[in-house]
C-alpha cells in the first residue's frame, strides 16, 4: 500500500530534522516499488517511475502550486544568465517535450505529482480538455450535461467541435449517453465521472 500524503509529510518533516539530503529518499528502496519519490519543497513528494529516479534526483525540486489552485507542479529553476531563469516541469521533463513544443503531457489519474511513466502521455490541448474532471459547479454532477428547461441535454467536445449526444428526460440517461459517446469520441482521452 503506498504511503498517505500524512506519512510523506511526516518522512519529510523527519528528514528535514535528521539532516538527510534533499533527494536520497525512496519509498520501499530494498523491493522493486512501483515507483520513486523524490521530495519537493512543502512537505510534498513526487512519483518517479524507478528507472527515472536517479537522473531526476540530480536535481533540487520544488512544489510549484498549479494555476488553477489544485494541486502543486514537480518544477526546477535553470539558470539561462543575464538574469533569466527557465521553470523546468518533471513531467515535459520525463517525456522529452522541449520549451516552446505545444504538445501537453497528460496525466492519467489527474495527479499532477505522479510522474510516472505509466501515468504520463503526450497529448494535444484538446485531448487534455477530455481528461478533465468534472467541474465542481456543474448542476448535474457530470462533464457535458447541463439542463435545458425540464430536459437534460448531452455534448461531448473534440477539437473545438461541438458533438450533440441527444435530449433526455432524466439526468441518469444524459449521464449514460455521455458516458457511451465520451468513450467514442475521446477515445482513451475519455473521463466521463
Amino acid at each position: 500500500m503506498p504511503p498517505t500524503r500524512l506519512a510523506l509529510r511526516l518522512t519529510a518533516q523527519l528528514l528535514h530534522i535528521l539532516g538527510v539530503k534533499h533527494n536520497v529518499f525512496s519509498y520501499n528502496r530494498e523491493m522493486e516499488a512501483p515507483y520513486r519519490l523524490i521530495p519537493l519543497s512543502r512537505g510534498l513528494f513526487a512519483k518517479v517511475s524507478p528507472q527515472d529516479f536517479e537522473w531526476l534526483s540530480q536535481w533540487k525540486w520544488n512544489a510549484m502550486i498549479r494555476s488553477n489552485g489544485r494541486g502543486h507542479y514537480a518544477v526546477r529553476c535553470a539558470w539561462l544568465g543575464d538574469n533569466k531563469v527557465e521553470t523546468i516541469y518533471m513531467h515535459r521533463l520525463i517525456l522529452g517535450l522541449e520549451k516552446g513544443d505545444r504538445t501537453q503531457a497528460d496525466h492519467r489519474d489527474l495527479d499532477p505529482l505522479n510522474n510516472t511513466r505509466e501515468n504520463l502521455r503526450k497529448a494535444t490541448q484538446s485531448q487534455n480538455g477530455m481528461n478533465r474532471p468534472v467541474r465542481r459547479d456543474a448542476s448535474s454532477g457530470t462533464k457535458g450535461i447541463r439542463k435545458d428547461g425540464n430536459r437534460w441535454c448531452a455534448t461531448c467536445y473534440r477539437d473545438g467541435k461541438q458533438y450533440y449526444l441527444g435530449s433526455f428526460k432524466t439526468v441518469e440517461e444524459a449521464r449514460e449517453a455521455y458516458q457511451i459517446g465520451s468513450a467514442k469520441i475521446h477515445g482513451e482521452f475519455s473521463r466521463p465521472f
